[in-house]
């Protein structure tokens, strides 16, 4: 998260994410340490864009922090590629499922960072449903968390022609 100025979201995540007891709220956190502290600082204090068709922008809060704006339109993808290539730090993608998907085919995700929890459901999506081409991955990162789950980082690999 340190090179991170940007962060994208899609509606549900927003909603889920901009309640005061998550993010915006976490210096009222019981037993908060102080890295789950800088992180939410970092989040907080990033710019946040919620992609969303159907959601006016005038109802976009973030606690006491800047309110996200909003992007909409036909051409999101044209403008996801226009803020990865201007100034700034690096862009991220907290959950949002569909908006990962939709990014993955329009080929404009560099790395994945993916926390494997050790845990079957039987409820949600897959990230990776309806990826029209094969992406093959190349491994950058792997780290064993204290909660027994597995931090991956993977970038996306060339396929030979």
């Amino acid at each position: 998260m340190e090179t991170v100025d940007t962060i994208l979201l899609g509606w549900a995540t927003y909603e889920d994410l901009s309640r005061e007891s998550k993010w915006p709220g976490i210096k009222n956190w019981p037993d908060v340490d102080d890295q789950a502290r800088q992180l939410g600082e970092k989040i907080n204090n990033a710019h946040k864009l919620v992609v969303t068709r159907d959601h006016p922008t005038d109802k976009l809060k973030w606690g006491d922090f800047e309110a996200p704006k909003q992007l909409t339109g036909k051409n999101i993808e044209e403008q996801i590629r226009n803020l990865k290539n201007g100034d700034g730090g690096d862009i991220v993608i907290f959950g949002s499922p569909t908006l990962v998907r939709s990014l993955t085919n329009a080929d404009l995700i560099d790395e994945y960072h993916i926390q494997v929890r050790p845990v079957v459901v039987n409820v949600g999506e897959h990230l990776f449903d309806n990826i029209k081409e094969r992406k093959d991955f190349q491994l950058i990162d792997v780290k064993s968390l204290e909660d027994g789950s597995i931090f991956v980082r993977y970038k996306l690999s060339k396929t030979p022609d």
